[in-house]
């Protein structure tokens, strides 16, 4: 029984996992769907930067946006874009790789530390470690970093390991809704579905 408590999570910290878990759902917007995801992530892990990057795979263009965006440059924001693809964990993520990915799973740390991603964006932010979650992006190589200047525990492992399906359903369902909003704009009004012949109730039925 011992064992079975000094494993278990404290209340509050699944609290905060299912706190974030239906925060995440309830968004829907997909072009703001980055500063629900960075309260989200920021409401299980302490003292991280964020980012939700994406490259598209037809022309290699690239989008980042992260918690630093206030304080970046626009020269250190064009080399963002530029050094995303030399991530050693790109390989993977083309390769559909799902979950939460650590760098050091395809990397040593010290191999990291030695590429220009870290030294020109991560060492210039105070950030040394590196976790990733990827997303289901038609035709993109889109990812979640979550970066820190320390080692992530384990307890902070765990958390993000089941946080991490629920992002990727919740950021699919963010894309669907955002086209069906857009295929919204060509329905007919009710108005127009009157004028045309049909009751108010079938009008309304038919909208």
């Amino acid at each position: 029984i011992q064992t079975r408590r000094t494993r278990s999570w404290p209340d509050r910290e699944t609290s905060r996992l299912l706190n974030a878990v239906e925060y995440i759902n309830s968004q829907d917007n997909l072009s703001t769907f980055h500063v629900s995801l960075f309260k989200a992530i920021s409401g299980l892990v302490e003292d991280v930067v964020l980012s939700m990057d994406s490259t598209r795979l037809m022309d290699g263009k690239a989008e980042s946006r992260n918690t630093k965006e206030g304080s970046m440059s626009q020269e250190m924001r064009s080399l963002l874009l530029q050094l995303l693809p030399e991530n050693p964990v790109a390989p993977a993520l083309r390769a559909g790789a799902r979950g939460l990915l650590r760098v050091t799973d395809f990397v040593t740390q010290r191999e990291f530390e030695r590429t220009a991603l870290y030294n020109e964006i991560m060492r210039p932010n105070d950030v040394r470690y590196q976790l990733l979650i990827p997303l289901e992006l038609p035709g993109h190589i889109a990812v979640v970093s979550i970066n820190r200047r320390s080692h992530f525990s384990q307890a902070e492992s765990r958390k993000l390991r089941l946080f991490s399906p629920h992002l990727v359903r919740a950021h699919c369902n963010a894309q669907t809704i955002t086209k069906l909003r857009a295929f919204a704009s060509d329905v007919p009004q009710p108005e127009l579905l009157r004028i045309l012949g049909l009751t108010p109730q079938e009008s309304h039925i038919m909208h």
